[in-house]
């Protein structure tokens, strides 16, 4: 595993592949790092495939730094962006699962020479108004009076900040 620091002194952590053009970055879904079954098998297809692939997890999540519920959209925006700037070479195809395919649309459109194709995986793009939509009454008054959430799926719970879903749905 590799880190790249950002500005703000804080460590992205990622695993590259090399190979040939053009790359591809896996972005990696809500609450999710780049060692979930998706990213390993598109690393295997890569690899046999001799292509470039890039696979990180986003600032809050997995081996980066942070914790989850301090950052946002906007931030991990950055993160793709940096990835893409300092680590990448040629044309890069995105490849988002869930979330990652709103980040990756994200990040195409802020770096459109740089991207050769986009791929989502169960993507969730501009989803910030259904998912709030989605909670229940208890979140929802939860986000209005304390500006921050726990959110319980799948066995598993985490935070979310009243932000998230301003930002979800403005980017």
């Amino acid at each position: 595993m590799s880190y790249l620091i950002n500005n703000k002194n804080q460590r992205i952590a990622y695993k590259m592949v090399e190979g040939r053009e053009p790359g591809i970055v896996f972005i990696h879904g809500l609450k999710s790092d780049m060692n979930g079954l998706k990213a390993l098998s598109i690393q295997k297809y890569a690899k046999k495939n001799h292509l470039s692939f890039l696979r990180f997890d986003c600032r809050g999540n997995g081996k980066s730094d942070g914790k989850f519920e301090d950052f946002s959209v906007s931030e991990w925006k950055e993160d793709i962006i940096l990835i893409i700037d300092k680590l990448t070479k040629g044309p890069q195809i995105l490849i988002g699962s869930s979330l990652g395919g709103w980040l990756m649309m994200l990040a195409a459109k802020a770096r459109p020479k740089k991207i050769a194709g986009l791929i989502g995986l169960a993507a969730t793009t501009d989803f910030g108004d259904d998912y709030y939509n989605s909670l229940d009454t208890k979140n929802k008054n939860e986000i209005k009076k304390k500006g921050i959430t726990k959110i319980s799926s799948s066995g598993f719970s985490y935070f979310l900040k009243s932000r998230f879903f301003v930002e979800a749905t403005k980017n």
